[in-house]
């Protein structure tokens, strides 16, 4: 399968990021995911950021090394 995982380890989701992934949505490309691996999963997420690219997955306190490895185990493209 074509195309590319964006993987951003961090400990919680905050205003940096949540601009970032405004400007990552709405990149032309359509054939990406962006996977975020904060500790935890957020109580609740802006309804702009919903959509099929954008995976939260929860990782726990580990080191950014682990966050990037589960990322890539998770991601849809090799």
């Amino acid at each position: 399968m074509t195309g590319f995982s964006i993987i951003i380890p961090v400990k919680e989701i905050n205003d940096y990021l949540r601009e970032s992934i405004s400007y990552l949505l709405a990149l032309d490309y359509e054939d990406y995911e962006v996977l975020i691996l904060p500790n935890v999963e957020p109580v609740s997420l802006e309804s702009k950021f919903v959509d099929e690219r954008l995976k939260i997955i929860a990782s726990g306190a580990v080191s950014p090394a682990i966050k990037r490895d589960m990322g890539a185990e998770q991601s849809k493209f090799e």
